[in-house]
């Protein structure tokens, strides 16, 4: 069984705080000691464009990400879909082709997304309301932040109950 090893990405509108969400979820495994290899795609200097993050993490060591995610963090329909819908020529398709058999699609509730339009029963969506968890009514970095650390509030500190090894 392999532990500690993942592959996840976020997606979504630049200016949408994916690189925050995806440093604090780097940072998170790296301080937990695990090897992290991030990269980001993005549009030059496009406010809102499409853009996503990727970080592979191992117990070993990591040189570079991986084709295929295990996780994807959809902070818009983009994300998911492509752009083909309202463009003559599609740029992207959607990043759901690029989810390993059996992963996990995390999206925002409020986007209109019938997992079932995907064609893929083996990916588990989970709709979770960003905008309602973060406490605000319009979209800002805090919603795209509580994607990755919405449980956190409720789990007991790990710097006060874990000892840190030597390395």
């Amino acid at each position: 069984m392999q532990k500690n090893r993942l592959t996840w990405m976020i997606g979504g509108p630049q200016g949408s705080g994916i690189n925050a969400s995806a440093e604090v979820f780097a940072k998170a495994c790296s301080r937990a000691g695990l090897r992290v290899y991030a990269n980001i795609e993005y549009h030059s200097n496009i406010m809102g464009k499409h853009s996503f993050y990727r970080v592979r993490v191992d117990d070993e060591d990591v040189r570079s990400y991986k084709d295929k995610a295990d996780i994807l963090v959809a902070l818009d329909l983009e994300t998911l879909a492509g752009d083909g819908d309202h463009r003559r020529w599609a740029t992207h398709y959607g990043h759901l082709a690029e989810i390993n058999d059996g992963g996990g699609v995390i999206f925002d509730s409020e986007i209109g997304y019938d997992p079932a339009s995907a064609n893929r029963p083996d990916l588990r969506f989970y709709p979770v309301p960003f905008m309602e968890r973060s406490g605000s009514a319009r979209r800002s970095r805090f919603a795209s932040t509580r994607s990755i650390s919405w449980r956190r509030s409720s789990a007991p500190s790990s710097r006060a109950s874990a000892p840190r090894s030597a390395s």
